[in-house]
């Protein structure tokens, strides 16, 4: 008798116990994980949206099935899914693009029918920060009770943020490793990345454009001229400048050789307008960034190598095109020292 009593007991105990368990546990399991990448956003960025891409370095294990995983839809896009069906006993399931915001964000939505059954979000965010792209994780799935209670016996998630760890771990390899392989167009590497958007006090004008040698004598001109000038009129009116000295390009006819140009400085805000001078501004979108070094020939080059990019990846005309002085230009004649990065708005 008494041996029985102490066994009900014991089962009372242990349904009380389990049934405080299920009342308090959390029933939703979010995991964070993070990893600097030192490759530009669009490598990282081709390796987030293309599931043929993607399954090369996923915390889910696609590449254990018995047969190659499926893709459902154009891959690439919004609503298109990969599904895996692992051998008995091991992961099947299907992820879908639920959203994405291009070089910025994608979401997921992760089903799992085996080993057990889960439903989660997953958000994977990209940012420029110190030392690379930071490349963060957000995992966020739901329970039921009693699921919750067996969720922590299993160590749910301590597994999962050893998942996501290594899987990020791959990306990175995977990353950094094309970008020691990057394509160069004419010498030049360009990048196709999100572009801010960015204010200007600067002159407006339709010049003449000629090319002597490489150098183009009425942009030439126009720019000493009023870049300095610029510069010193947003310092004297007590605003920050965001930036080097830049040229911006609404357009070009190339059969009278007028340039529709601005030349202008950047500013983290405008606080007043200045007399003589006008306020511009990009919005933030897609474009394409070009570095290159030394003289104005250089130009020419990196101009063309930008329109062969564009020919290669089917992408449109840009919107305007944007010159940042980086280095000395135009204060120094010491060609050496001039370093001008070329922005392509394209949407």
């Amino acid at each position: 008798m008494r041996l029985l009593r102490s066994v009900l007991i014991t089962i009372v105990s242990i349904i009380v116990i389990v049934g405080m368990l299920t009342a308090v546990a959390p029933t939703t399991i979010k995991v964070v994980e993070t990893v600097i990448i030192n490759a530009k956003d669009e490598i990282i960025w081709n390796n987030l949206k293309y599931f043929e891409n993607h399954r090369k370095w996923t915390a889910w294990e696609m590449n254990d099935s018995t047969s190659p995983p499926i893709i459902s839809g154009i891959d690439g896009v919004v609503g298109t899914a990969i599904s895996w069906r692992g051998e008995d006993g091991s992961e099947s399931g299907t992820e879908t693009i639920t959203k994405m915001s291009e070089l910025k964000e994608i979401g997921y939505q992760v089903k799992l029918t085996r080993p057990y059954k889960l439903q989660a979000d997953e958000l994977v965010t990209i940012s420029d920060t110190t030392g690379g792209m930071a490349v963060t994780v957000t995992y966020l799935s739901k329970m039921d009770r009693p699921e919750n209670v067996i969720r922590i016996f299993r160590r749910s998630r301590t597994l999962l943020h050893k998942k996501f760890s290594e899987a990020l771990s791959r990306l990175k390899v995977l990353c950094e490793d094309e970008e020691k392989h990057v394509k160069l167009y004419r010498g030049f590497k360009i990048t196709k990345r999100h572009l801010p958007a960015r204010l200007f006090i600067g002159i407006r004008d339709t010049i003449n454009v000629e090319e002597r040698n490489g150098y183009y004598s009425g942009l030439d001109s126009f720019l000493t001229r009023n870049l300095n000038r610029s510069f010193e009129a947003i310092t004297k009116a007590g605003m920050d400048p965001d930036g080097a000295q830049c040229s911006i390009f609404y357009g070009l006819d190339s059969t009278t050789g007028k340039a529709d140009i601005v030349a202008a400085t950047p500013v983290k805000q405008i606080t007043k307008p200045i007399k003589g001078w006008e306020m511009f501004n990009t919005d933030s979108g897609i474009g394409l960034e070009l570095t290159y070094s030394g003289k104005y020939p250089g130009h020419r080059e990196a101009q063309l190598a930008m329109s062969d990019y564009l020919i290669e990846n089917a992408l449109p005309p840009p919107l305007m095109i944007i010159e940042e002085y980086v280095g000395a230009y135009p204060d120094s004649r010491d060609s050496s020292k001039w370093e001008t990065k070329l922005f392509y708005y394209l949407k």
